[in-house]
């Protein structure tokens, strides 16, 4: 799904990039099309948005609206799965996030 070039995701939602994906795999005989890309957001939920060092919202942080938006954009660019990181000190909380996350954010990804 990356082609032969840089796939990205450069806005205010920060920079993510599957071109070291590309090269490394072309590098070892590999076609990189045959390599899905995931992206793991082990600090999710951050209802705040947090920024990068270059001043960007870092991804899968801030609104709902914000994190639907960034599962588009990665989804735009060929990552084909995301993981999401739920740590919380109780089960029954994190439980509450992935409902929260299932009722408030999914619906607004689509499919």
């Amino acid at each position: 799904p990356t082609g032969g070039g840089a796939a990205r995701v450069a806005t205010d939602r920060g920079t993510v990039t599957a071109e070291v994906v590309v090269r490394a795999s072309e590098g070892y005989g590999r076609d990189p099309s045959d390599i899905d890309l995931a992206f793991w957001a082990l600090w999710y939920p951050s209802p705040e948005p947090r920024t990068t060092d270059d001043g960007n919202r870092m991804l899968f942080t801030g609104s709902n609206d914000d994190v639907a938006g960034d599962i588009a954009a990665l989804r735009d660019v060929g990552v084909s799965m995301i993981m999401l990181g739920y740590a919380s000190p109780t089960v029954q909380e994190q439980i509450e996030k992935m409902e929260q996350f299932m009722s408030d954010v999914a619906p607004l990804v689509g499919s």
